[in-house]
C-alpha cells in the first residue's frame, strides 16, 4: 500500500494497514509507523526517524491518498489536520493518566509484562523474511514499543527505532499485535494493569 499525506509529498510504502468497521459507525484505518511529513534535512530516506512537523505543516495536510493495494485510488478528503492532531495531543494526555501510564506510574510496576508464546511469535517472523530482500543479505533490527491493556492484549504497536526498510517493520508489528500472546504487568497489589512493553526484533539472512 502506498501512503502519501497531502497533495505534494512522496508516498511512503508499507505492508499492511489495519482497517476496523462497527455497524453504523464510520470504518478507520490504523497505520503504525507511518510518517506525515518528509524525515528532517540529511536523514537517509528509509531510515525512521520522529519528525516534529509543527503547526503550519499539519493545517498544510489536507488529504490522504491510498494506491498500490487497491485496483483504484483512493483520495480521502481530511481537511486541514491541525485541529485533529492538536486534539489527538490532549487525549493521549489524558489518556496516559486516566491508564497510569505516566513515567511514575510505570516505576511502581512489581511484574512487567511478557510475552507468553514467545517461540510461535518467532517462529512467525522467521519464517516471514521477505523474500526479495534475502539475495542482497540485508539485516535489520526493529525496536517496538507496544500498549499491553489488564486482559494481556497489545492494543497498540509504535516502532521506536529501525534500520528498515519499512518492510520489516509491519511484520513486527503486525506479529506483536496478532501472533503475540501476552501475560499483562501487575502492580505492588498483584493487580492487572495497563503498561508499555518494549520488543527488540533483529533480522539476519545467515
Amino acid at each position: 500500500m502506498h501512503l502519501q499525506f497531502g497533495p505534494t509529498e512522496l508516498a511512503s510504502k508499507r505492508g499492511f494497514l489495519m482497517a476496523s468497521r462497527k455497524e453504523d459507525t464510520a470504518p478507520f484505518l490504523i497505520m503504525f509507523g507511518v510518517h506525515l511529513a518528509p524525515v528532517a534535512q540529511g536523514a537517509k530516506r528509509d531510515e525512521f526517524a520522529v519528525v516534529d512537523i509543527g503547526p503550519e505543516r499539519e493545517k498544510a495536510i489536507t488529504q490522504l491518498k491510498l494506491s498500490g493495494g487497491l485496483r483504484n485510488s483512493v483520495v480521502l478528503k481530511t481537511g486541514s489536520m491541525h485541529d485533529p492532531l492538536q486534539a489527538l495531543r490532549t487525549c493521549v494526555t489524558d489518556l496516559t493518566a486516566a491508564l497510569g501510564l505516566s513515567e511514575e506510574d510505570q516505576k511502581s510496576i512489581a511484574q512487567e509484562a511478557k510475552i507468553s508464546n514467545i517461540w510461535q511469535t518467532v517462529r512467525y517472523i522467521q519464517q516471514r523474511y521477505p523474500d526479495r530482500y534475502l539475495s542482497n543479505n540485508d539485516d535489520n533490527v526493529v525496536r517496538v514499543k507496544l500498549l499491553i491493556n489488564p486482559q494481556g492484549e497489545a492494543k497498540a504497536c509504535q516502532v521506536a527505532n529501525s534500520t528498515r526498510p519499512a518492510v520489516f517493520d509491519d511484520y513486527v508489528c503486525y506479529a506483536m499485535l496478532r501472533v503475540a500472546k501476552y501475560e499483562s504487568a501487575k502492580n505492588t497489589a498483584g493487580e492487572p494493569i495497563y503498561s508499555f512493553f518494549t520488543q527488540v526484533v533483529q533480522y539476519t539472512s545467515d
